[in-house]
C-alpha cells in the first residue's frame, strides 16, 4: 500500500447495512482525522446516505448529531405505515422518509457535490446494480435505501429501484470501473447478526433482518476482496432497525479505522 502511504489519497466504497451503517460516521470522522483524502465515494443503501451527505457537505458532523439526537419517538415518526401501499412493493408509505432526505439535501444535485458519488441501487426488473450519478441527491438515496417489503421501489427512467444492498452490499467494482485507486472498502456486514434460531424467539423483523444480512453478508464478502483495503466494523449485536444506536456505533466505526490506519 505504498502509493497510500505516500499521498494518503483513497477511493472509498461504503457499505449497506441498515442502522449498522451508523459505524460510517465513525470510520469518517477517523479519516478526517488522519488527514485521509477521498477523491471519491460509492455508497449502497445506508452507505449512499452518508456518502451523499460527505460528498456534498465536506463534513459529518452535522450529521453526526443528528444521528445521536434520533430517538425512538423521532424514528418512529418516520413510519408511515399503510397497508393500501402494499399493492406498490412496500408496508411504509415513505412519504416522511422521503420528507427527511429533501431536509436533508435540499435542492441538492450530484454536480454540487465537492467529491465525486455514486449511489448504487438494485433494479428489481433485471437484479443488477443501477450506479446512479447524476440528478437529486434526495431521489438516489430514497431509491438505494429501499428495503425490500418495507419501502415501495422507486421508478427511475426504465429502472425500478429498490436497495442498493440486494445487488451491490460493497460497490468496490463501481470504484474500479472509474479508476480510482486505491479503494478502500468499509464492511458492516462481515459479522452475521446474534439472533436465538428458535422459531419461537424470532419475530417478522427478525426473520426479514436475518435473510437480508445472510444473503448481503455472502455478496459482501466476495465484494470486499476486490478493494486495497478493507475496514471492517464488528455490528452484530445490532439490529438493522435500531437508528437509535448511534451513540455505540459512530465510536465503534472511529476505533476500528484508526486501528486499521
Amino acid at each position: 500500500m505504498w502509493w497510500f502511504r505516500r499521498n494518503k489519497t483513497i477511493g472509498l466504497a461504503l457499505s449497506s447495512g441498515g442502522a449498522r451503517g451508523l459505524a460510517h460516521l465513525g470510520v469518517l470522522k477517523a479519516l478526517r482525522e488522519k488527514d485521509v483524502q477521498i477523491r471519491a465515494i460509492a455508497g449502497s443503501s445506508i452507505g449512499s446516505l452518508i456518502g451523499a451527505y460527505y460528498c456534498l457537505k465536506g463534513e459529518i458532523d452535522s450529521l453526526i448529531r443528528i444521528a445521536h439526537e434520533t430517538d425512538w419517538r423521532r424514528l418512529l415518526g418516520l413510519l408511515d405505515i399503510n397497508p393500501l401501499t402494499l399493492s406498490r412493493g412496500g408496508l411504509l408509505e415513505g412519504k416522511r422518509i422521503e420528507q427527511f432526505l429533501k431536509e436533508l439535501f435540499a435542492d441538492a444535485t450530484f454536480s454540487d457535490c465537492g467529491i465525486p458519488l455514486v449511489v448504487v441501487a438494485t433494479d428489481l426488473r433485471t437484479g443488477r446494480a443501477v450506479e446512479i450519478s447524476e440528478g437529486p441527491l434526495w431521489k438516489a438515496v430514497r431509491a438505494s435505501i429501499g428495503i425490500p417489503g418495507l419501502l415501495s421501489p422507486v421508478e427511475m427512467g426504465s429502472y425500478l429501484l429498490t436497495d442498493g444492498g440486494v445487488a451491490s452490499p460493497i460497490p468496490v467494482i463501481t470504484l474500479k470501473k472509474r479508476g480510482y485507486r486505491p479503494i478502500w472498502a468499509v464492511n458492516v456486514l462481515a459479522s452475521t447478526p446474534r439472533y436465538p434460531v428458535s422459531r419461537q424467539q424470532l419475530g417478522v423483523l427478525e426473520v426479514l433482518e436475518q435473510s437480508l444480512l445472510l444473503m448481503e453478508n455472502i455478496v459482501a464478502k466476495t465484494q470486499s476482496q476486490l478493494a486495497d483495503g478493507c475496514i471492517e466494523v464488528d455490528t452484530s449485536d445490532v439490529p438493522f432497525y435500531d437508528f437509535t444506536k448511534a451513540k455505540d456505533l459512530i465510536p465503534r466505526g472511529e476505533t476500528v479505522a484508526h486501528r486499521y490506519l
